[in-house]
Formats: C-alpha cells, sequence, structure tokens
C-alpha cells in the first residue's frame, strides 16, 4: 500500500484494557499517516511498532471522581494541543469521549467505535459521543440505525453473528416470562460484581448458569439495577475505581470486604475489572470459590486485572480459545454463544496489529 500524497496527523486515543487493545487492531488503517498514540497505561504499548510511533500518557477517570475528570480533560486537551491531530480516533472510554468533545469544538474530524463488549446496546460514553462524533460506529451490526450508529466491521473481522440468529439480547419469550421464576437454593448464596458497561453487560449473560442460585448482583451504576433478572436477587451498588487513585480504590476495597463478610457467599464470579478484582483477592482470603471470566474485549492478551487475578482465582477464564494453554487461563467458551468465528484460525498474531 503506497502511502498518501498528504500523510494526516491522528490522535489515536483510549482508556486501558480492552479499549486500548482494540484500538491497536485497526492501526493499518492509519499506515503512511503520522500517529500519535494516548492511553492511561504507558507500558501497554502494544500497537506501537514504530520508532517514529508516539505515545502519551494521560491519567484515567471515572465519572464518579470529579477532580480525576478535570485533570483527564485538561491532559487531553493538552494532547490536542500539541499534537495538533487533522484526526481523532478513539475505542472509548472517558478519555476518548473528551477528546471528541474537545477535538469537535477545534474542528478536527473525530471517529467513534464503541467497544466490541457493548454487544446489545452502545456503552454510555458512546451514547454521548453522538453529537461529537464525525464517524460514529458499532462492532455490532444489530446495533445500526438509520440515524445512527454505523456498522462497518468489527476489529475482530472473523466475528460474526450466524445468519437467521436473533440478536444477542435476551432470548426469553413470553412463555419464559411468565414462568414462575425457581426458587434459590438459600444455603449457595453468589456474588456476581463487575464494574460498568461491558463488564456489566456480559456479567449479565451469566443469569441462566446462575438460576437456583441466590445471586447478589454488585456493580457501579445504580441506574444498573433495572437490568437485573426477574426472581429472587439482590442487587449491591458500589464506588468505581481506578489503580491511579488510590482514596477510591481504598473506599472500594472497604465496601467489597464489608459486603463478603455481610454476604458470606460460597462462591464470587466475575468479568472485571478493579471491582471484580478486589472481590476475587478478598474472597478467596476468607475461603469463597472463585472464578474470573475475562472481558469479551480482550481478544489479544488478557488484561491487567486478569492477569492479576490467576493467583486469587479457584477458576481462570478466557473467552477466546486462542488465549488458553496449559497453566490457565481455561477456555469454556464466549458468554455471546450466539457469536462464531468465520475464521477459525483467526490470527494469534493479532496482537501486533496487523489486522485492522
Amino acid at each position: 500500500m503506497k502511502p498518501p500524497l498528504k500523510p494526516k496527523r491522528v490522535l489515536a486515543i483510549s482508556s486501558g484494557g480492552g479499549h486500548w487493545t482494540q484500538l491497536g487492531r485497526i492501526r493499518k488503517a492509519f499506515e503512511g499517516h503520522e500517529i500519535t498514540w494516548a492511553t492511561v497505561m504507558i507500558d501497554g504499548s502494544a500497537p506501537l511498532q514504530k520508532e517514529s510511533d508516539k505515545i502519551i500518557s494521560i491519567p484515567d477517570a471515572t465519572r464518579w471522581n470529579k477532580f480525576g475528570l478535570l485533570r483527564l480533560m485538561l491532559k487531553v486537551l493538552y494532547c490536542v494541543i500539541r499534537v495538533r491531530p487533522h484526526v481523532i480516533i478513539s475505542t472509548g472510554a472517558a478519555p476518548g469521549y473528551f477528546a471528541l468533545v474537545l477535538g469537535r469544538l477545534l474542528r478536527i474530524k473525530t471517529c467513534w467505535i464503541d467497544s466490541i463488549a457493548n454487544v446489545e446496546e452502545m456503552s454510555l460514553s458512546g451514547q454521548k459521543a453522538q453529537k461529537w462524533a464525525t464517524l460514529w460506529l458499532t462492532q455490532w451490526k444489530h446495533l445500526e440505525t438509520p440515524n445512527g450508529p454505523l456498522y462497518s466491521g468489527s476489529v475482530v473481522p472473523g466475528l460474526v453473528v450466524p445468519k437467521g440468529e436473533e440478536t444477542p439480547g435476551d432470548q426469553s419469550t413470553e412463555h419464559d416470562q411468565d414462568k414462575e421464576p425457581e426458587k434459590p437454593d438459600s444455603k449457595t448464596k453468589v456474588i456476581a460484581i463487575s464494574s460498568g458497561g461491558g463488564h456489566w453487560v456480559e456479567l449479565l449473560r451469566l443469569n441462566e448458569a446462575l438460576a437456583g442460585f441466590n445471586v447478589h448482583w454488585v456493580t457501579v451504576r445504580k441506574m444498573n439495577q433495572s437490568d437485573m433478572p426477574v426472581g429472587y436477587h439482590t442487587f449491591h451498588k458500589i464506588n468505581d475505581a481506578t489503580r491511579w487513585n488510590k482514596v477510591a480504590l481504598l473506599a472500594l476495597t472497604i465496601k467489597i470486604t464489608w459486603l463478603i463478610l455481610r454476604i458470606r457467599p460460597k462462591v464470587i464470579i466475575t468479568t472485571g475489572a478493579a471491582p471484580g478484582y478486589l472481590a476475587v483477592m478478598i474472597g478467596s482470603w476468607i475461603g469463597c470459590k472463585t472464578c474470573w471470566i475475562d472481558s469479551l474485549a480482550n481478544v489479544d492478551e488478557l488484561s491487567l486485572s486478569g492477569k492479576s487475578a490467576r493467583r486469587w482465582t479457584t477458576l481462570w477464564l478466557t473467552q477466546w480459545e486462542h488465549l488458553a494453554t496449559e497453566n490457565g487461563p481455561d477456555y469454556s467458551g464466549m458468554l455471546c454463544p450466539e457469536l462464531t468465528s468465520s475464521n477459525p484460525e483467526h490470527d494469534t498474531n493479532s496482537a501486533q496489529g496487523e489486522q485492522s
């Protein structure tokens, strides 16, 4: 592929984990352009392949940390002014949203690609990004609408919903909804915990497997209580935190410890990130069985929290067969069983971002 006559300056920005992994998988689309990468993990530099690549470290923040958000916004503004990009592209979450807002105000072309983990609806930041995005994309065909988001494929090009399948949402029928929920075994308590966004969406898809147990659902957004399955369930809200915010992490640790000691679960299961990691760690200390299911978004390698969780888990799982090893993680399928790969050998080399 010949380089363009007039190379553009591109700012590719995202938060860490799956967002960063997905951003790296579209680097081939930037060939011939001057790319500056910005993320919250300076050591998570998987997309970098050339000495000419530049990377800027930015802080992370959640919407519950107003000071952290202000600090993040100022840093992103610094990035935009320093790079003076012609295009800003992001796979989320907070860093990407701020970049699109600031970029659009400065009349820069912007592109939002919602995370592959958001199978059933656009992420909250993705929904808000609509008004600031020149190009607003989803990675799921069934989420495309005439007014956006648009669908132009996935960063995992072999991943498809087979023709004739329903959308990957709840497949319950009217008859199923009228059925009396199975009364749980009150002696078997389960804590199902995760952070928000795609992690929470994936956690909810375990509902069928958890039917019949006394499940305590735990996440970071009160509004997610409406997502809970009908039946014998309890909902708990916790604060979110990043590893850069020690005060918020301490508050989160105390809250999770209190919940676990109060509920005394037999099993703790999570799809990540910080709340899930702390829960399996604390749970393992008091003898709970623990299960970590790494997010679907982590296509090329396990998340940082997923790697760290290994020592605390009874069952350590990935949703990608090519990431399973003899020493773990294990692979037992996807939380989106409707999905298949049209290319079964789809790239163990994709960690280098070679597939667009």
